[in-house]
């Protein structure tokens, strides 16, 4: 594919919104070039609905998305359910840049005749594959990386490197995000930020302009105390001033001149009225702070989770949770490892690494029933919550007390759910239920913390702040997680298991 230098996207004053009371977005102005251009921001803030504006499968409420010529536009939605028409052109082709494709992002000759039994990673990869081989002009991807494991996303990393269009790109994966994009545009509270840098430059820009803003609110804080200070002193003294003339209306004596007691009564009004403007103009200084303390506050950011949650943490009285020995791991009929050996100390945070189908949630699973923690000293989130979890979930929160109930509804604030959505509905969405999962295990402040690809569902702005916040978590953590960054940041070694008869590696 040859350079496309002169391909332009623009979105000109675009909103939109499902519902009219709720706008996703409001005058949205955008001019993007060649070039791939990351999309993050808040769930539920709009980045898949931009896609679906600039791909033309949703018209604006208002304003206008163009384009340059006549081009052709290719959209590749999260999910990849169907074997599409796209799929069955790439898989009979047998040109040089069809098989290029296949063996850079390893697809099988026979994979499409065996569609229904591939799994979620294999038919994504093939999605993507489908889509580069059309070689649109712009390209739309949103969550490309969702199932694949670390080394399908090495292969989707070179694949996207040498794609020469236009592309935006949705996504929670900070090495897709910095491996690919030239610049990155936040999108939150209908408004889109773009930033000409790689996704970690562009967020030490914005931590940089989060600082200010928590520097200008504290600011205005201070300022607005000052003022109403002002205000309550100028109307004491208003007050007493009032009160000083009619005292003196009640005092005059018989023999008091008529002049003298006007030219009094005339002092004290003179008075009176000076300081009712200086209380008016301090009023109007007061409301001034007000409306610049509400701006501030507006523009603050999320509280981050961190330290602060486990001030009053108990440690497990043993040093040792969990030893783990086997001389063979096996799921179903296939032996994933041997000669595996481990222990799990109190505080110590491992990762369990390695391709899909490596044996990772066995290894888990045995270690957790080789565990002889007390039920409420240990949580586990699985990667699949299933409706039965969720209700559980959803009636030990009903169950505790109002303290422990505000503490986790604390948490989710944080996390990105709204309290007062999640305790109205009866059945949260996956995201909603993963973090009240989370919420719920990080309040309780267990032993042992047990997490199955705990990002899956969340929001870029969701993980960071739990990737702070296990960081910080003074109990064990046994994690699985595809997302290299998250799990570096949270773990201190990582065993990884090759999906072989083998021993498993330490790192």
């Amino acid at each position: 594919m040859s350079p496309r230098s002169h391909l332009v996207l623009r979105l000109v004053g675009v909103a939109f919104h499902y519902e009219p009371s709720r706008p996703l977005f409001r005058g949205l102005n955008l001019h993007l070039h060649t070039g791939w251009t990351g999309i993050v921001g808040p769930n539920g803030h709009g980045k898949t609905t931009l896609l679906r504006l600039v791909a033309g499968n949703l018209r604006p409420t208002a304003g206008t998305v163009m384009r340059s010529g006549d081009v052709a536009v290719e959209l590749c939605p999260q999910r990849a359910s169907a074997c599409t028409s796209a799929v069955k052109e790439l898989s009979l082709s047998w040109s040089p840049a069809a098989c290029r494709l296949r063996g850079r992002l390893a697809l099988g000759d026979d994979d499409v005749a065996r569609w229904q039994t591939l799994s979620p990673g294999e038919r994504k990869r093939w999605q993507l594959a489908a889509a580069l081989y059309r070689e649109p002009e712009i390209l739309l991807l949103d969550e490309p990386t969702n199932h694949l494991d670390g080394n399908e996303s090495e292969r989707l990393l070179g694949a996207l490197r040498a794609y020469r269009g236009l592309g935006l790109l949705v996504s929670h994966d900070r090495a897709l995000l910095n491996g690919v994009c030239t610049s990155t545009l936040r999108v939150a509270h209908g408004a889109a930020q773009l930033t000409p840098a790689p996704y970690d430059l562009a967020k030490a820009a914005w931590d940089r302009t989060d600082a200010h803003d928590r520097t200008r609110y504290a600011e205005a804080k201070r300022r607005q105390r000052k003022q109403q200070r002002q205000l309550i002193e100028q109307r004491d003294r208003l007050a007493a001033t009032t009160a000083n003339r009619r005292a003196h209306k009640r005092m005059k004596n018989a023999g008091d001149r008529e002049a003298t007691t006007a030219n009094r009564q005339q002092r004290v009004l003179k008075a009176e009225a000076s300081v009712a403007r200086r209380v008016s103009a301090v009023r109007q200084r007061v409301d001034s702070a007000r409306r610049e303390l509400s701006s501030a506050h507006a523009a603050l950011p999320a509280k981050a989770l961190g330290g602060a949650l486990f001030v009053d943490y108990e440690p497990a009285p043993k040093p040792v949770l969990l030893r783990y020995v086997a001389e063979r791991l096996c799921t179903g009929d296939t032996c994933v490892a041997t000669e595996v050996q481990l222990t799990l100390r109190r505080g110590e945070h491992l990762r369990l690494a390695g391709d899909n189908g490596a044996g990772k949630t066995t290894l888990m699973r045995a270690m957790l029933n080789a565990a002889t923690l007390p039920s409420d000293k240990l949580m586990v989130v699985p990667q699949v919550l299933s409706d039965a979890a969720i209700d559980r979930l959803m009636a030990e929160l009903a169950a505790l007390d109002a303290a422990a109930r505000g503490r986790v509804l604390s948490i989710l604030a944080d996390l990105g759910v709204a309290p007062e959505v999640l305790l109205r509905t009866d059945a949260p969405s996956p995201g909603e239920a993963r973090k009240l999962a989370l919420a719920l295990g990080l309040s309780r402040q267990v032993w042992l913390l047990a997490l199955d690809e705990p990002t899956n569902h969340l929001d870029l702005p969701s993980i960071e702040r739990l990737e702070m916040a296990l960081g910080a978590y003074p109990g064990a953590l046994l994690l699985i997680s595809h997302d290299d960054a998250f799990a570096k940041a949270c773990t201190d070694r990582s065993l990884v298991l090759w999906g072989a008869p083998k021993p498993p590696t330490w790192r």
